[in-house]
């Protein structure tokens, strides 16, 4: 739930722009699909029969139950430092051979390229099993959880006369006629919101993304953004500053991370607005800048649209919270998930992302917050469609330093898409624009 006083309501009628630009979807069993496999575990650091510098070796073993085969492309963990992987082996039930040994680099969620893992075959069911060592500081207890998960693509069988590809993203071509506005607010103390408009333009404005101008774009919570009227937010809630950092569409490392925004043609004289709320310490100023072109580039594959996954209310410190978005639109339209990023990642332990009553993991398990993070690279993650009806919940336990506890914010950026009546259900999670 947003807490904006500046929130309109919502108009999803049959008029709305995220509907007029919606494209049809069509069956595609084809698609490329990112998944994440938890490998995650308590270690007793006081038993074990391998002993390295005084601290036991625990054995960690994780298999896909959703998918055949995997190729791992990151392996992600929480508190790096705290932990080094002494090996790595796939398939280990028929014999499979170190992949990587004694790696800690790999596991910090970074922006260097060369940290990412070689690739890894993982199938079911030998799945993948690791040696870690406990080699943080004092130890304050007789466990510590080794909490991580790779980052993984799904391999299909091959078919002969299709190509596996990446989902469609919004594709504007080479820049023409690029141009720029931006708009700020006064100052802002910590906890105000604020409604900054952009000036009524004079001509049409073919609109390719926000960027937060701010210097720290994770102090913003972003409640709403408002295109001749039509929000572009398709439920209640509010979204993360990190979804708009100016960076997070630019750096090569992030190409899967979030996709480049289309927000369609502002007419002349339509209103554009943010609506935000500060969370930092020092007053600062809320300063945005809307890029596109004054006359059509490209074909995009439908207008962006945000689904906000928000508890809008503080969760306390080891409380577990199933948090939902729904997707505010009639039926024969669906909302097609196209990136994720998590406020503070690091304060939390997801437990499981689902689409409707289907986990989007290749298996149960908690991983680190930071596979959300939006300075998180290569570990992308495909979600299934959001029906009219259904949601996207997110399981999650706060485990961060604050004793009030802290807001969920998980934004979502997607295209909402046109549902056929002629695809049978059952393939109704297999289909792209």
């Amino acid at each position: 739930m947003g807490n904006s006083p500046d929130r309109e309501p919502r108009r999803h009628l049959e008029n709305h722009r995220l509907l007029r630009a919606a494209k049809e979807l069509t069956p595609s069993q084809r698609q490329l699909r990112h998944v994440i496999l938890p490998v995650s575990a308590d270690v007793s650091l006081d038993t074990g029969s391998a002993l390295i510098n005084g601290q036991s070796l625990a054995l960690i073993r994780s298999r896909p139950q959703l998918f055949d085969k995997l190729i791992a492309r990151r392996l992600l963990v929480a508190d790096p430092l705290n932990w080094r992987v002494h090996s790595l082996r796939a398939s280990p039930r028929i014999g499979g051979s170190v992949i990587h040994a004694d790696c800690p680099a790999l596991m910090r969620p970074g922006f260097d390229s060369a940290e990412k893992l070689p690739p890894v075959p993982i199938n079911f069911p030998g799945g993948v099993e690791l040696e870690v060592e406990y080699v943080g500081g004092a130890i304050r207890s007789s466990k510590e959880t080794f909490l991580a998960c790779f980052c993984a693509d799904v391999v299909v069988d091959p078919d002969p006369g299709a190509e596996l590809v990446e989902r469609e993203r919004s594709s504007l071509g080479a820049p023409t006629g690029a141009t720029s506005v931006v708009a700020q607010s006064g100052l802002v103390r910590k906890g105000e919101s604020v409604r900054v408009p952009l000036l009524p333009r004079s001509n049409d404005f073919f609109v390719s993304g926000i960027s937060l101008l701010v210097d720290c774009p994770g102090d913003w919570i972003v409640d709403d953004v408002v295109v001749g009227g039509d929000t572009l937010l398709v439920d209640s809630g509010s979204l993360p500053g990190d979804l708009f950092a100016r960076w997070s569409r630019r750096s090569p490392d992030l190409k899967f991370r979030l996709p480049q925004l289309s927000l369609g043609r502002v007419h002349a004289g339509d209103s554009f607005f943010v609506s935000a709320t500060y969370q930092g310490a020092s007053p600062a100023i809320f300063e945005y800048e809307v890029s596109g072109h004054e006359v059509p580039v490209g074909d995009a594959a439908g207008d962006s649209a945000f689904l906000p996954v928000d508890s809008g209310i503080k969760i306390l410190t080891g409380t577990t919270s199933v948090v939902c978005g729904r997707a505010d639109l009639p039926d024969g339209y669906c909302f097609i998930p196209e990136g994720v990023v998590l406020r503070d990642p690091e304060n939390w332990v997801i437990l499981d992302v689902k689409a409707g009553n289907r986990s989007q993991f290749a298996q149960g398990g908690d991983i680190p917050g930071v596979a959300f993070g939006a300075h998180t690279v290569g570990c992308p993650m495909t979600i299934e469609p959001i029906y009219p009806g259904g949601d996207l919940s997110v399981v999650a336990r706060y485990v961060g330093g604050d004793g009030d506890g802290g807001r969920l914010v998980f934004g979502v950026v997607g295209r909402v898409a046109r549902v056929p009546a002629y695809i049978p259900a059952g393939l109704l999670d297999q289909v792209k624009p």
